[in-house]
């Protein structure tokens, strides 16, 4: 942690050059269409690029998502980790959502300096709510026919038999980072004019009030006071605490490992009399001004591909496997470090209370058989009599508390504890060894925490659904799908790209995107049409 504390120091004096330079980022996203039903899923592939050369740029860890009403409120948030400036994710579009033109935004933390953010026109269709087009803030834009405008004239396109394998090739030249996706096209697609995607900045010149989320996600804030220190700690797959002195001005940033938050649920606490004194920022942006969305027409045609697409989704989402979604909990050591003892309790004598667990089962742990005595310390015999009054880091489910507050509960409810006897640093703060408890349903245990919680949005993994070779013969439920290819990050090497999927038995007219960034900056943007009858 101290290695921590001296990289981070070294990055924040190194972006202060940056800002000075003024490099900007800009982000972009891919989509596997542009247009949705409640209940299906929109996917993303992100790219961050910078604004001068259009290469990409490993500026941020974080990318912030959103989708926008007409009105400027957001609906719908996700957060998703990029990694030498690409990442992917996706958004369940949920029935609770409203038929219109929504706006797709995305954004990095270091582009809330600006402000700025990519917008993205979206279409959502929602078949079970009714629609009339003065839900929507109208100007003369009109929904018109895809295929007739765009496409007839483009000549006869290849066409495809119902579940056969379907093999493209496309030379891209250059070493490039890209996106595919092949999905059904219709005639909810804007005119060219209005389907147009652009970086919204409200303002050229801009101080430095978020710094980038290199290497870690921040969680920023400022109190009333400054001579104190305040620390934030997070319900999470490994220990995830970090600590530090408020600076003169009352502002204090915190780190975190985005990849290792799970619930999104953290605390702060600090040594003032009143936490109530420490104000977190939002992690995304708190308005949006108001779009002027076009309204949408619904003609037969439509009407009656919105409604086969609506069956079609259910069927699929009936037949999904579940299996890939269902996390296990992890087995392994909480605690960084090798020198970690672990008590899972189902292997012992289970005691009446915690002061008794610690006494007879846990002999690193010091605690009194006074009831008014809530202290826990690891003992000097494995810190050293000179260190035997410092205090130990104490976790509940990642969660740093008192001892009162693990004494209170309950030790049926407790899975494990977990125990390190040595010196722990997080920055300039040491701490003589840590005991960190862990329940069964990773809620507390019912403890009455002091210290105030907070929630971020835990990150999103990476959603590859790319096509996987099958044999057709032998599937048991119908190939009903409306997205039949989706690699959200290909690493391509230059040269010919080979794209291998099989069609469904949905017929109609597909599109191939490729899109992406070559190894110089330029932008990749290849579009392919076929049919399947």
């Amino acid at each position: 942690m101290m290695k921590k504390g001296l990289l981070i120091s070294f990055i924040l004096s190194g972006f202060l050059v940056y800002g000075q330079e003024k490099l900007d980022e800009t982000v972009y996203l891919h989509v596997n269409s542009t247009n949705v039903l409640t209940g299906e899923s929109l996917h993303f592939s992100a790219y961050a690029r910078s604004e001068s050369s259009g290469e990409m740029i490993d500026l941020s860890r974080l990318l912030y998502v959103e989708l926008i009403d007409r009105k400027g409120e957001s609906r719908l948030q996700e957060k998703v980790e990029l990694i030498d400036g690409r990442g992917d994710g996706r958004l369940f579009i949920p029935l609770e959502l409203e038929t219109g033109v929504f706006q797709l935004v995305a954004y990095t933390r270091w582009m809330k300096n600006t402000p700025s953010w990519y917008r993205q026109p979206l279409t959502i269709i929602n078949p079970y709510k009714s629609y009339s087009a003065s839900d929507s803030l109208t100007d003369q834009a009109k929904l018109r026919p895809l295929l007739k405008d765009q496409m007839i004239t483009q000549g006869t396109l290849p066409s495809y038999e119902k579940s056969s394998a379907i093999h493209f090739e496309e030379n891209i030249g250059e070493a490039s980072t890209l996106s595919v996706s092949v999905s059904r096209i219709n005639d909810l697609s804007f005119r060219k004019d209005i389907d147009s995607v652009q970086i919204v900045t409200t303002q050229k010149e801009h101080d430095i009030n978020y710094y980038p989320e290199y290497q870690y996600g921040i969680i920023q804030g400022k109190s009333k006071f400054t001579d104190f220190w305040v620390s934030s700690s997070f319900q999470s797959n490994e220990m995830e605490v970090d600590v530090l002195k408020l600076d003169p001005y009352g502002n204090f940033l915190l780190y975190y490992d985005p990849s290792n938050i799970s619930t999104g649920v953290g605390s702060l606490i600090s040594n003032m009399t009143w936490n109530g004194n420490l104000d977190i920022y939002p992690e995304f942006y708190d308005g949006y001004p108001s779009f002027r969305n076009p309204s949408l027409e619904f003609s037969d045609s439509i009407l009656a591909d919105i409604k086969a697409r609506s069956i079609h989704s259910q069927l699929m989402n009936a037949y999904r496997d579940l299996s890939a979604s269902i996390s296990e909990k992890s087995s392994s050591a909480f605690l960084p470090g090798d020198d970690v003892r672990v008590f899972v309790l189902d292997e012992y004598k289970r005691f009446s209370s915690m002061r008794n667990t610690f006494i007879e089962l846990i002999f690193e742990v010091a605690a009194s058989k006074n009831e008014k005595n809530f202290d826990l310390s690891i003992r000097s015999e494995y810190i050293g009599t000179n260190k035997a009054q410092r205090k130990p880091l104490i976790l509940l489910d990642g969660i740093w508390v008192s001892g009162k507050e693990i004494l209170g509960i309950s030790p049926y409810l407790v899975e494990k504890i977990e125990i390190v006897t040595e010196d722990y640093f997080i920055g300039e703060y040491a701490f003589h060894g840590i005991i960190s408890v862990h329940t069964f349903k990773n809620d507390f245990g019912g403890a009455d925490l002091s210290s105030p919680l907070f929630q971020i949005l835990p990150t999103q993994k990476s959603q590859n659904l790319s096509s996987v070779k099958v044999d057709i013969e032998k599937l048991r439920h119908p190939r009903l799908e409306h997205l039949l290819y989706w690699d959200p990050q290909v690493e391509h090497p230059g040269g010919d790209l080979s794209i291998d999927f099989y069609s469904s038995n949905f017929s109609g007219v597909y599109e191939m995107s490729i899109r992406g960034v070559t190894t110089s900056g330029e932008s990749v943007s290849v579009v392919r049409y076929f049919r399947v009858e």
